[in-house]
């Protein structure tokens, strides 16, 4: 792998990647998992610097923790209504509908790439 401003550019590339926080490292994988053989990677910050790092992404603004239906006794409405409210009418309800019915199943895929989660909450 060539990083850094020494990188040659490629003139083409299966996809295009901007970031390398969470969600674009992720994003990154799921290409490569999908047969996308040239997944280029572009960031703002020093590689390494990302997901959780000084200055590359949100993952590090993440310090309360992170909110999904986990349990039984849990309900997705009620996650959707939190987080509505929480947004003062920020937030796109579509959006917010698909993070809270997804989020079980992205957190266990995070944790399976070697997200560690310390399950207190």
């Amino acid at each position: 792998m060539t990083t850094g401003p020494e990188a040659p550019a490629p003139e083409r590339v299966g996809a295009l990647v901007v970031g390398t926080g969470v969600a674009g490292l992720t994003t990154a994988l799921g290409l490569r998992a999908r047969g996308v053989d040239d997944v280029l990677l572009v960031t703002k910050t020093p590689w390494g610097a990302g997901a959780g790092g000084t200055g590359g992404g949100s993952t590090a603004w993440a310090q309360g923790g992170v909110a999904a239906v986990t349990g039984a006794d849990d309900d997705v409405a009620l996650h959707v209504a939190d987080t509505l409210a929480a947004g003062a009418g920020a937030c796109d309800p579509e959006a917010v509908r698909v993070l809270c019915t997804e989020g079980p199943a992205r957190l266990l895929e995070l944790a399976r790439r070697g997200l560690v989660l310390d399950g207190a909450d």
